[in-house]
């Protein structure tokens, strides 16, 4: 009886189940490590993500003022705007029209006038949770961007006033977009 007692008790040959701490501590410090490591990446992705939002309303911005200039010789103006852009041409024909920015995207689009027609513009768009600005000119077939004032969180009324404010017709490849704006 006592044998069978000693047998149950030992160590050596009772049924070893669950995990120690040690190996737990273990699993937990590799999730900690892993987790370190994913986050800041995640958070990075994301940005990106918010600043290719912008480009791309940008992008929309840019082929709507080609079809109005197409259509009417005349490039359309709009002040800055936060869900919808609505551009409206200086000739009386011209009718206006509306890009549809994505949410949390701000753009603003400035022309130059000469003849009664608006020759030239010049178009910015950002996101609030963006790092970047990104730029685009008439005068210029390339896109600009720009760090915001405070990565991470650009906002409409200090970033989209930066410079250039006003559009100015040049003879390509110039640009109303110098530096500190970085050409893509």
């Amino acid at each position: 009886m006592f044998t069978k007692l000693a047998k149950l008790l030992s160590p050596t040959l009772r049924k070893k189940e669950g995990f120690t701490l040690i190996e737990l501590l273990i699993v937990v410090a590799i999730i900690a490590i892993l987790a370190a490591i994913a986050i800041p990446q995640f958070s990075a992705y994301r940005r990106r993500g918010y600043n290719s939002a912008s480009l791309s309303d940008l992008r929309n911005i840019r082929t709507t003022e080609e079809a109005m200039f197409a259509d009417a010789q005349d490039y359309g103006s709009a002040t800055a705007a936060t869900s919808s852009l609505t551009l409206s041409g200086a000739n009386v024909s011209t009718t206006a029209q509306t890009v549809t920015l994505s949410t949390g995207v701000s753009a603003v689009v400035v022309v130059a006038a000469s003849g009664g027609k608006n020759n030239t513009y010049l178009s910015k768009a950002i996101h609030t949770a963006g790092d970047n600005m990104y730029g685009a000119d008439s005068d210029a077939s390339g896109i600009y961007r720009k760090p915001c004032v405070t990565a991470g969180g650009c906002t409409a009324a200090a970033d989209l006033a930066l410079a250039p404010t006003t559009a100015a017709v040049n003879t390509p490849p110039n640009t109303d977009f110098a530096a500190p704006w970085i050409p893509m």
